[in-house]
């Protein structure tokens, strides 16, 4: 997903071109919410990112197409969804056609593992999943002369024939994620194997299972996209402090973590981002 749309995705902040839809009650354990975003405009060199909990996009028009690249150049296509990659480093996400519009899902951490049933480290080092290569003719089709509420109801109607009734339970996992994601920079692994009472290899297989990510990339990827938004809404006056606020050693070592993300400097990127592709609400 494009970096600055996360903005609206983590916080739930609704505009005129991004709205959020809560899904039916039985499907909350494995659905956070829905959305409809509206691409506004086109920049080469927006950056995708992932925070570790799926995302499943559908495009809603036929003259609809998202290019992912990376900095070594490969290239992928989608015209009709995508399940963004579950870790992204150096990958960058561009709009063919402006204005159209995509409807999501946010799963919960271990809803995609549901819906799958099998784990999600079979899905690793791809930078994006295809819907239709991911499910085929068992994809939801989601015509055009659909409501919205049309489409989410028949993306329900086909997440509860997926789920068949099978949910594992996994409220100690959710747990342990709502406790990284509202701590990001203050994570210590073995402190959250203390806090939980679980081993590492307990933590490393449950990740890997249920997020594809072992728990130092998950909590790599929770702790860098606040480092985003305070940089740009700091202009980048106080890479140390910034630093030290989210847990890094020092201002070298944020610096070499952001170059590990973007292949750019804190100060590259603002300079590439100065004109912000999603407006975001006052």
């Amino acid at each position: 997903m494009p970096v600055d749309l996360f903005r609206h995705i983590v916080k739930k902040e609704s505009s005129s071109y991004f709205q959020t839809f809560t899904p039916s009650s039985d499907l909350t354990s494995v659905i956070e919410y829905f959305f409809l975003y509206t691409i506004t405009s086109s920049r080469k060199e927006e950056l995708a990112f992932a925070d570790g909990i799926p995302i499943l996009v559908f495009l809603l028009e036929k003259s609809s197409a998202i290019q992912f690249y990376t900095t070594t150049d490969t290239q992928a296509t989608t015209t009709e969804g995508y399940l963004s990659g579950l870790f992204l480093e150096k990958t960058y996400i561009e709009s063919l056609y402006p204005g159209q519009q995509m409807l999501g899902v946010r799963f919960t951490a271990t809803g995609l593992y549901n819906l799958l049933q099998r784990p999600l480290s079979t899905l690793a080092d791809h930078i994006f999943h295809d819907v239709d290569t991911l499910f085929g003719e068992n994809r939801p089709m989601l015509y055009e002369s659909f409501t919205i509420t049309e489409k989410i109801n028949t993306i329900e109607k086909w997440i509860r024939e997926q789920l068949k009734g099978h949910i594992v339970s996994t409220s100690l996992f959710e747990e342990i994620i709502y406790y990284i994601c509202t701590h990001q920079s203050e994570i210590n692994l073995r402190e959250l194997a203390v806090r939980f009472q679980v081993n590492y290899k307990w933590l490393e297989r449950k990740f890997l299972i249920y997020t594809g990510l072992t728990p130092k990339e998950f909590i790599r990827l929770q702790r860098f996209l606040p480092c985003i938004f305070e940089l740009q809404e700091t202009n980048g006056n106080d890479l140390m402090g910034l630093a030290i606020n989210h847990g890094f050693y020092d201002q070298n070592h944020f610096i070499k973590e952001f170059k590990q993300f973007t292949q750019k400097t804190p100060l590259q990127f603002l300079k590439h981002s100065l004109q912000p592709l999603y407006k975001l609400p006052d």
